[in-house]
């Protein structure tokens, strides 16, 4: 920043800082001091003896009613579990009566023809009515020995319909059908809690999926295909929501494996199947509950940081005549703390209520020494305060120790346009522009630690959107003097924008040509000095030096005037601009004359480039007509500016005295005595 404007915007910040003392009166009644301290040296002895019976009594309270609503799970889902069991047992009961029938047995005894699709139309009228009527199949299939579907009516819940299935599948390569082959004449097997397929892939979204399978036999004891019954899980499990909605408990089906089966979300179910879903297990999910289900025989009670739990093992026991894919479950009823507060509620309100009335008694006893100290340490704290707050000169804005604004004065508002109940409570890095370095702002925080007081720029984005510069001074504030954090901070700052901008624009000014926005002479040569000491610390950074004439620009003059010749001008270092790398550096020399520093380029490469700009030249600016002649040569070692300078104008020279229109690369010389610069 030029002397001028930082000596005139630390004049304007002491005068801001020297007016402390009414700007922020407004808010010190947001800063009273808390009595609680003062009132518990009065009365602590009382309250903390008050306090801990009460804690005790909850406590106990809490305890009782966990194990309670612990046990009570327990007993639900032996219930649930048994009329589950008795459930499947009528179906399976009602499943074998349905393979039983003489007239399935006939059906699988006929061969193709007209009396078997008669009979085969019977059967599923019969079945259509039989399954709307029960509302416990979702499918009854007969399917041949091969594994096709013969006959197959599906159920549809929703509707409360049955319908004959218009497309039959092949079933030969599920697990429940490879199995069924195993089985006797007379046995059932069960296939619970699997997925629907259909069509060889997982119906979705996913289903939960029981089935019956049992072989049917010919009327001449020659077993002719399966019978088999997909079950209305979903109505089986009605008693398990029916729990959950009456109590407000999560009551869960795992596998062995910890993975959900039947849950309040389906998301999370059967990772044991389906791979994506693998993690979702409680042993993963929460290992701490999952090691006490495993220890304790998968039945139990858990207790732990606002979890608590009842488990109970779910075992299906067949008879002999029924086989079962998998026997053991898992039932998880869960529940928090919540549950278990709005069950005591009522008794922790009247402990509450006797607790309150003792604390009233004693907190009477404190009030009037409490208004006294009050008033007296808001007025400290006040005066204090006023010795670091800006006045209506400056914005200023007042935190806690936790960086939450909890005051703003009227300047603040006009600076940036937020109003006060838009940024209490709320922290300043809101306004933040997002353009000051981290480095900057954990220096900025650092010296605040360590010396209590911080001044400098900082950028700000106003409610507008506008962003702004300001000199800012934000001050620490400890009321008591042995602690070891602040209390509050006290930022002002004033808009610095205006003469931020002045400065840049006087920078750019001091380094640019104000006719073609080119680098000027000076900066030009500031550059190439600098690009031959790089180049001496490190030899191999080789650079080139192009000079760039434009070809007859004084008859471009005499013939259309000096304001065409200024826009010749500008466009020139327009197009060039267009061509050039990043990395390359162009200034003007004077008049029509140019440079160009090519860092990292040898000759051969910057012809190449400068080339480019002669035809770029030659082919775009036509009217009037304006060609370029260029020298160039490579720096060498051991020459300095002077010396490069005078051979890029000698190349110079021979492409105007050649013809022009041409770029000359200049054979440097090497020999240290041939330098000018000795």
């Amino acid at each position: 920043m030029p002397t001028y404007f930082r000596h005139s915007v630390g004049t304007s910040m002491n005068s801001v800082h020297r007016k402390h003392n009414e700007a922020m009166l407004p808010f010190c009644s947001s800063l009273r001091p808390k009595l609680w301290p003062i009132i518990a040296g009065i009365f602590s002895a009382l309250a903390l003896l008050l306090l801990a019976l009460t804690q005790y009594q909850r406590q106990q309270l809490i305890e009782q009613q966990t194990m309670a609503i612990s046990e009570n799970a327990k007993v639900t889902q032996q219930l649930l579990g048994k009329l589950f069991f008795d459930q499947l047992a009528h179906l399976e009961n009602t499943t074998r009566l349905l393979a039983t029938q003489d007239y399935l047995q006939q059906f699988a005894s006929l061969k193709a023809g007209h009396e078997r699709n008669l009979m085969q139309r019977q059967i599923e009228s019969m079945w259509i009515r039989q399954t709307e009527g029960w509302e416990k199949f979702l499918q009854v299939r007969f399917i041949d020995l091969s594994g096709n579907e013969v006959i197959r009516i599906n159920y549809d819940p929703k509707a409360d319909r049955s319908s004959v299935a218009e497309r039959l599948q092949f079933k030969g390569t599920r697990p429940y059908f490879l199995n069924a082959a195993m089985l006797g004449n007379s046995e059932v097997g069960l296939s619970i809690f699997d997925l629907e397929q259909e069509h060889n892939d997982y119906v979705k979204p996913y289903l939960i999926a029981a089935r019956f399978v049992t072989p049917v036999v010919n009327a001449n004891g020659v077993r002719s295909g399966y019978l088999v019954v997909n079950l209305n899980i979903a109505e089986l499990l009605s008693e398990f929501r029916h729990h959950q909605s009456m109590t407000g408990l999560e009551l869960d089906i795992l596998s062995t494996s910890g993975h959900y089966i039947y849950t309040a979300q389906p998301e999370l179910s059967f990772g044991h199947i389906l791979p994506e879903r693998a993690h979702w297990s409680l042993a993963q999910m929460n290992p701490e509950l999952w090691h006490a289900i495993t220890t304790k025989a998968h039945s139990g009670h858990f207790s732990g940081t606002d979890l608590h739990a009842a488990f109970s093992p779910l075992t299906i026991l067949p008879d002999a005549n029924t086989k079962v894919d998998q026997h053991e479950f898992i039932l998880l009823t869960r529940f928090d703390d919540a549950v278990v507060m709005q069950a005591i509620q009522s008794s922790l309100d009247q402990i509450n209520n006797k607790s309150l009335i003792a604390l009233f008694v004693l907190f009477g006893l404190s009030v009037w020494i409490a208004t006294w100290v009050q008033k007296a340490w808001t007025q400290k704290n006040a005066k204090r305060l006023m010795l670091h707050a800006a006045n209506g000169m400056a914005a200023a804005i007042m935190t806690d120790a936790n960086r939450q604004i909890i005051a703003i004065n009227q300047m603040f508002t006009a600076l940036l346009g937020y109003k006060a109940d838009e940024v209490l409570g709320k922290k300043p890095v809101m306004f933040r522009s997002g353009l000051q370095s981290a480095d900057s702002i954990s220096a900025m925080k650092n010296q605040l630690m360590s010396a209590g007081h911080w001044r400098g720029e900082l950028t700000y984005r106003a409610k507008s959107g506008q962003i702004l510069t300001t000199m800012q001074e934000i001050t620490a504030i400890y009321w008591n003097s042995r602690s070891k954090t602040p209390d509050y901070y006290i930022a002002s700052f004033v808009d610095i924008s205006a003469q931020k901008k002045l400065e840049q624009q006087l920078r750019v000014q001091s380094v640019t040509d104000s006719l073609t926005g080119a680098f000027n002479r000076r900066r030009f040569d500031d550059e190439f000095e600098r690009l031959l000491q790089n180049s001496l610390r490190y030899p191999n950074s080789t650079f080139t030096l192009a000079l760039v004439d434009l070809d007859h620009f004084k008859q471009i003059n005499d013939s259309y005037g000096h304001d065409t010749g200024d826009s010749v001008l500008i466009e020139f270092v327009s197009l060039v601009s267009q061509v050039l790398r990043n990395t390359d550096f162009m200034g003007r020399i004077g008049g029509e004359e140019f440079g160009i520093l090519l860092p990292f380029t040898d000759a051969e490469g910057a012809h190449i480039v400068m080339e480019r700009i002669r035809e770029t030249i030659e082919n775009n600016m036509t009217s009037p007509a304006v060609t370029c002649s260029i020298g160039l040569v490579q720096h060498a070692d051991q020459l300095c500016v002077k010396d490069i300078y005078q051979a890029a104008d000698t190349a110079l020279y021979l492409a105007k005295t050649t013809g022009r229109n041409k770029t000359i690369v200049h054979q440097m010389m090497t020999a240290v005595q041939q330098s000018q610069c000795r």
